[in-house]
Order: C-alpha cells, then sequence, then structure tokens
C-alpha cells in the first residue's frame, strides 16, 4: 500500500508540475513557479458515504503556492485534472479549464464539476488550485441527484468532506 501510495503521489506530482508549467507558459499570470521540484506536504483523507455505499479517498498535495485534490475510491486512477486559477487583477475573477481526460477527445463526466470544485476552493484560498475526480462512471448521475432520505447529493457529501478537512491546510 505504501509503494503504491508512493507511485500514486509521484505521478500526481510530476503530472501537476507539468500542467502548472504549461499553465504557467500560456496565461504568464501564474502565481506558483515550478523551476525545479520542489517538497510537498500530503495528506489523505478516507470518508465514508454509507448511504451511496462508497469510500471517498482525498488526497491532498499542499504545493508551493498551489492546491491538488484528489477524490476517488478504492479502484481509481487519475481520470481526469481540471485546475482554477485566481486572478491577479479582480479578486472576483478566475479562470478555469480541463486540462487532462483520460478519454482523451470525449470529456470526463466530472469534467465540469471539477471545474466548478477548483474554483470553490481556489476562491477560498486564494492560490491555483488542481482537482481531479476520479470516480467510475456510473457515479456521475448521482453527483446532482439528491438522496431522498439524506435531502443532499454525492456531489454536496463530497464537498463538505473536503472542505472540513480543507479547513486544517494553512497554504505557504
Amino acid at each position: 500500500m505504501d509503494n503504491y501510495r508512493g507511485s500514486l503521489l509521484i505521478r500526481f506530482y510530476r503530472h501537476v508540475h507539468a500542467s502548472c508549467r504549461q499553465l504557467k507558459f500560456a496565461t504568464q499570470q501564474m502565481l506558483c513557479e515550478f523551476n525545479e521540484l520542489l517538497p510537498f506536504d500530503s495528506r489523505q483523507i478516507i470518508c465514508e458515504l454509507k448511504e451511496y455505499n462508497i469510500q471517498l479517498k482525498l488526497l491532498f498535495l499542499q504545493l508551493n503556492g498551489c492546491l491538488f485534490v484528489w477524490l476517488g475510491n478504492e479502484e481509481s486512477k487519475l481520470s481526469g485534472l481540471s485546475v482554477c486559477l485566481p486572478s491577479q487583477i479582480s479578486t472576483f475573477d478566475q479562470h478555469s479549464a480541463t486540462i487532462y481526460s483520460v478519454t482523451g477527445a470525449s470529456r470526463n463526466p466530472f469534467s465540469e464539476y471539477e471545474e466548478n470544485l477548483s474554483c470553490k476552493i481556489s476562491k477560498r484560498f486564494h492560490c491555483p488550485v488542481f482537482v481531479s475526480i476520479s470516480l467510475p462512471h456510473e457515479f456521475a448521475p448521482l453527483w446532482n441527484h439528491v438522496n431522498v432520505i439524506t435531502q443532499s447529493t454525492l456531489g454536496q457529501k463530497a464537498e463538505h468532506c473536503i472542505f472540513e478537512n480543507l479547513s486544517t491546510i494553512v497554504l505557504s
């Protein structure tokens, strides 16, 4: 398990590192600089959502002025990646995009949710945020579907889990 986690962290970091360099070149407004591999802090959290019969795994990577959030389950691999960059001109403006999708030409069913979530987190922390929702495709319809028992959606439960655990992270 530790080798798998270490391998996953390295792959995520390399992918985020490469994506961040591309975005900086494209926007010239990037807040984080990745001229070399920098150390990062990571946290892994498991949220049990019994009403959906799923254990959500959250991985937080605190990079140099950036934040990476991965949401998946036991079988998940990186299936998409979206980013939101706060504007340096206005505190209200943000720029978001899907920068990776495992399916290539067709979009990951969670791409829209990744972008929205990256913008919510970026707005709160005022930094570039990368988000990957790497859940199996059968969970996509449940993301916005209201559960009659809990009166909430899978997306709301996942966001609550994320923000509850992000509240302890302080970006440097």
